[in-house]
């Protein structure tokens, strides 16, 4: 890791492993995180937060079994989230937003329990807790998701159209059945039919 001190920049070679508790946040520190890092056994507090640091989040961060807090936000990491931090089963808070980190979020242990925000402001990643989907992504019957609405509301919008329809289609032919001079006549005849022959039965 490089080190801008004073204008001058210094590389950081060995660490103590004797660290429970580093923060270097709001720093100007530039480069990769070094894998030595993942030698700190005894370290439960990690901050790199608000600095310039490139590259990806090294797999080493697997080993630090006793961590509990990870702030790696605001710098310019990228690449993937290692698959190894989700063996942190200690790790209570995670902070790696806003850098470029792309691709899906790990899934497993405690990893279900960090919110958006310890994800916010990378555009490239996908899967929960955020919004948006994995290209690729298939659903149980193995077929894509669909991208703009779901079969159910299409469903929906059917059923509302064909129901209209069915009703002005109703009322178009009650309107012509009551003013229809067929009808009418036929309606007349149907009455005379009926009421004129009881009419007649009782007056025999």
């Amino acid at each position: 890791m490089v080190v801008v001190l004073k204008g001058r920049e210094m590389e950081i070679v060995n660490i103590l492993e004797a660290f429970t508790s580093i923060d270097f946040s709001c720093n100007n520190f530039q480069g990769e995180i070094p894998e030595v890092v993942g030698d700190l056994k005894l370290l439960y507090l990690l901050n790199l937060s608000h600095n310039a640091l490139t590259g990806r989040i090294p797999k080493a961060l697997g080993k630090l079994n006793q961590l509990e807090s990870l702030d790696l936000s605001v710098n310019q990491l990228s690449g993937k989230i290692s698959d190894e931090l989700v063996g942190l089963t200690f790790l209570s808070f995670l902070n790696i937003s806003f850098n470029q980190l792309s691709g899906r979020i790990p899934r497993g242990n405690q990893f279900h329990m960090f919110s958006v925000d310890s994800f916010d402001g990378n555009t490239g990643l996908c899967d929960f807790p955020l919004k948006k989907t994995c290209s690729g992504d298939t659903n149980v019957n193995g077929l894509l998701q669909p991208n703009n609405h779901s079969e159910h509301e299409i469903d929906g919008k059917y059923i509302i159209s064909f129901a209209l329809g069915s009703s002005v289609s109703f009322s178009i032919i009650i309107w012509l059945l009551l003013h229809s001079r067929r009808y009418n006549e036929f309606i007349d005849r149907l009455i005379f039919r009926i009421f004129g022959q009881h009419k007649k039965e009782w007056q025999d």
